[in-house]
């Protein structure tokens, strides 16, 4: 069996998923669907050329997408079943008593008794906590396999910079005021200067 790209046969055709053991199929492998189209298995499930669930996915014509190019458990229109009798989604209504909703009467994920997993370490919500914003805005990038922050790297660029600049600015002047010179030539001794910049 090819394990790279694609599970064939000897005859180099794709394999049909349900011909081949689940302890036999290739992360990443390609392999049939039972009506021929393909896909790729992602470990636990086999996925369309979309990379989504084929029953899920409205460009292949999922059966659980309804005429409305919605979910069809989620769509109003068709009356599905995700949807109760007070036109919302049942897992979220207060009224039938749904399995998102806690004891306090709140969407679970943003109940901050409950904990809920919308919820940050500083309880506030995750999407508008300032702290939590900073943390990942300041968790920078890395240089070579050390993360550093923004303000990080300028403590260590601009200081390994900052003379390299200097000494091309004064051979720049220095050029000016002398108009017969050669052109400007960036002298060896600032090598170790440029070697000491960290690689980005």
């Amino acid at each position: 069996m090819v394990g790279t790209a694609q599970a064939s046969n000897k005859d180099g055709n794709i394999l049909f998923l349900r011909s081949v053991m689940k302890t036999e199929r290739v992360n990443g492998g390609k392999y049939l669907y039972s009506d021929g189209c393909e896909g790729t298995w992602d470990g636990r499930k086999l996925r369309c050329v979309h990379r989504k669930e084929r029953y899920s996915c409205k460009e292949c014509g999922g059966g659980g997408i309804c005429e409305h190019k919605r979910q069809k458990r989620h769509c109003k229109d068709c009356n599905g079943t995700g949807i109760c009798e007070h036109g919302r989604e049942k897992r979220r209504c207060k009224d039938c008593s749904g399995t998102g909703i806690c004891e306090h009467g709140k969407d679970k994920r943003y109940c901050k008794p409950c904990g809920g997993s919308g919820i940050c370490e500083h309880q506030k919500y995750k999407t508008d906590c300032r702290e939590c914003r900073a943390q990942r805005e300041g968790a920078g990038v890395s240089v070579g396999a050390v993360p550093v922050s923004t303000a990080q790297l300028t403590q260590q660029v601009v200081p390994s910079v900052v003379p390299v600049v200097q000494q091309v600015i004064q051979q720049v002047v220095h050029v000016q005021h002398q108009p017969h010179q050669p052109v400007l030539a960036v002298p060896g001794d600032i090598t170790p200067a440029v070697n000491a910049i960290p690689k980005l």
